[in-house]
C-alpha cells in the first residue's frame, strides 16, 4: 500500500486561490472583513492606491486605515507606514508629479482637523507626518508646479487650515506658519495672511474656550512680523517688535538692534531684564544667547575681565564649543596663559558629561598645547580602543614603549566587551597600529599568543588573529 505525501496548507490555499471563481472569493473577502476589522484595513491598505478612487479621497482612506490598523493590532508598524508614506510623496515632487504629492499632503492635513488622535499611541507619528505634509506643500509652492496648483495649496493653508488649526501642537503650528510664509508671494497674499492671523487668534478662542497660550500667541506675532518685513512695511515690523518684548523672539530683536545702533545701556537692560524673566518662569537653564550677546558687548568695550568670564561660562554650557575657549584664551599673555590651561581643565573634569564629552574636548586642549606628557597621562587612565586610536598618532614617535602599553590594555578591554566578526577586524587593524609604533613586534607578539590561549573558545577570533602578519 502506498502512502501518499499530504499538501501543505499553504500549497492547498494556493490551488484553491487559482481555482475558485472570483465572485466566490470576493464573497469570502466580505465575510472576513464584516468579522476582522485588521483584515479589513489590510486589505484598503493594500489596494487603495490602485482603486479607481479620486486622489484627494483615495489618501485619505489609505490614511485613516493606517491609522485604525494600529488601533485594532499593536504590532502594525504604523510610523513606518506613514514615513513611508511622506517619503513617496516627496519622491513624487523629484519626478514633477506635484498633483499627487499635494493629495497626500494635504489628505494628512485634513485628517488632522478632526482632532481625534491626541492622548493616542501613534499621535506623535501622526504628528510628524502632518508636520512633513506642511513641508511638502511648500516644497511645491518653491518648485515649477502649475499656478493654478499653487493658488489651491495657498487657500488650503489660509482659508481651510485656519479653522481646525486649534487641534495642533505648538510643533504643527509652527510647520503650518512656515509654509504660509514660504508660499506668499505677492502683496494680495500678504494682506490676506495678515487678515488671517488675526482671525486665527480668534478661531482659537471661541473653539476652545480659552484665551491663547504665550506660545500660540508668540507664534503667530512672528508668523505677523515676519509678513511685515518682507512686504517692507519696516515701521510696523519695529512697532510690532517693540511692543511684544515680553516675547523671546522680539526682545532678543530689538536688543541686537539696540547693539547696531550703539545703544549698549539699552541693550544691557534688556538681556538683564530676559534673563530675570526666564529664572522667575522657573526654567531649569537660562538661555545662553545672553551671555553670548554681553559677551558681544564686553567685546565692544574691551572689558578683559567679563570676556574671560562670559568666555569660560560659554565654553562648558555650548558643550565645548571651541571658539569661546580661543577667545579666552586670546585675553592672556602667553606667560600666564599655561596656568589657564589647568583650571580650564579642572572645570571640564566636573562636568557630569566628562566621559562623554569633556574627555574629548581636555584631549584636543592637551594636543593644540602640545601638553603630551597630559594627553598620555588621559590615554592611561581612559583606554577605551576608540579613544586611544583617535589620539596614539600624536604620541607614537615621543611615546613609543608607553603607548604600547596603552594600546595592549585597550585591545583586551575591548576583546573583553565585544563580540563579532566587525569587532575582531577592529582589534586586528589595531594591532596592524601597534606594529607600526617602535618595537611594536615585541609587544604585539606575546599579546597575540596570550589572546589565542585566552579566547580559544571564539573559534573565528581566533582565525583572525592567525592572519596577523609580524
Amino acid at each position: 500500500m502506498k502512502h501518499t505525501i499530504q499538501k501543505l496548507p499553504e500549497e492547498i490555499f494556493s490551488l484553491l486561490l487559482h481555482k475558485l471563481p472570483a465572485i466566490s472569493l470576493k464573497e469570502f473577502m466580505e465575510v472576513i472583513a464584516a468579522n476582522d476589522e485588521f483584515f479589513l484595513h489590510q486589505f484598503i491598505i493594500r489596494f487603495a492606491e490602485s482603486s479607481s478612487l479620486a486622489g484627494n479621497e483615495k489618501y485619505a482612506v489609505l490614511i485613516r486605515s493606517l491609522l485604525q490598523a494600529s488601533k485594532v493590532n499593536s504590532n502594525f508598524n504604523v510610523e513606518t507606514a506613514l514615513n513611508q508614506l511622506t517619503e513617496k510623496a516627496a519622491r513624487m515632487i523629484e519626478a514633477k508629479d506635484f498633483l499627487d504629492a499635494f493629495y497626500i499632503a494635504s489628505a494628512f492635513i485634513n485628517e488632522s482637523k478632526w482632532g481625534k488622535l491626541r492622548g493616542e499611541k501613534n499621535f506623535f507619528s501622526f504628528n510628524k507626518s502632518v508636520q512633513t505634509a506642511f513641508k511638502l506643500l511648500a516644497s511645491i509652492m518653491k518648485s515649477e508646479a502649475g499656478y493654478d496648483l499653487k493658488e489651491k495649496i495657498f487657500q488650503l493653508l489660509i482659508d481651510e487650515v485656519p479653522q481646525f488649526s486649534f487641534h495642533f501642537t505648538h510643533a504643527v503650528k509652527e510647520h503650518w506658519l512656515n509654509a504660509i510664509l514660504e508660499s506668499t508671494t505677492d502683496e494680495e497674499q500678504f494682506s490676506a495672511v495678515i487678515k488671517m492671523l488675526a482671525a486665527v487668534k480668534e478661531i482659537i478662542i471661541e473653539r476652545t474656550g480659552e484665551s491663547l497660550d504665550q506660545q500660540d500667541e508668540e507664534q503667530l506675532l512672528i508668523a505677523k512680523w515676519s509678513v511685515l518685513e518682507k512686504m517692507n512695511r519696516v515701521n510696523e515690523a519695529h512697532r510690532l517688535v517693540q511692543s511684544n518684548v515680553r516675547f523671546k523672539f522680539f526682545r532678543l530683536k530689538l536688543t541686537k538692534q539696540y547693539l547696531n545702533d550703539n545703544k549698549i545701556t539699552n541693550a544691557k537692560e534688556l538681556i538683564n531684564e530676559g534673563k530675570q524673566l526666564e529664572e522667575h518662569s522657573g526654567r531649569l537653564s537660562v538661555s545662553s544667547e545672553w551671555d553670548q550677546l554681553l559677551l558681544e558687548i564686553a567685546e565692544k568695550e574691551n572689558d578683559k575681565k567679563v570676556i574671560r568670564n562670559l568666555a569660560l561660562q560659554l565654553f562648558f554650557s555650548s558643550d565645548f564649543e571651541f571658539k569661546y575657549y580661543f577667545l579666552l584664551k586670546q585675553q592672556y599673555e602667553s606667560s600666564k596663559w599655561k596656568q589657564q590651561i589647568d583650571r580650564v581643565i579642572q572645570f571640564i573634569r566636573k562636568d557630569p558629561s566628562f566621559y562623554n564629552k569633556g574627555i574629548h574636548a581636555t584631549a584636543r586642549i592637551y594636543t593644540m598645547e602640545e601638553e603630551w606628557e597630559k594627553l598620555l597621562l588621559l590615554l592611561q587612565k581612559n583606554t577605551n580602543l576608540d579613544f586611544v586610536e583617535e589620539h596614539s598618532h600624536k604620541l607614537s614617535d615621543k611615546y613609543p614603549h608607553e603607548l604600547l602599553v596603552v594600546y595592549r590594555k585597550a585591545i583586551r578591554r575591548f576583546a573583553e566587551k565585544y563580540m563579532g566578526n566587525e569587532a575582531y577586524t577592529k582589534i586586528t587593524e589595531a594591532i596592524y597600529k601597534m606594529l607600526s609604533i617602535k618595537d611594536g613586534k615585541e609587544v604585539v607578539q606575546p599579546m597575540l599568543a596570550e589572546l589565542k590561549v585566552d579566547y580559544k573558545g571564539r573559534k573565528a577570533f581566533v582565525d583572525a588573529l592567525r592572519k596577523v602578519v609580524l
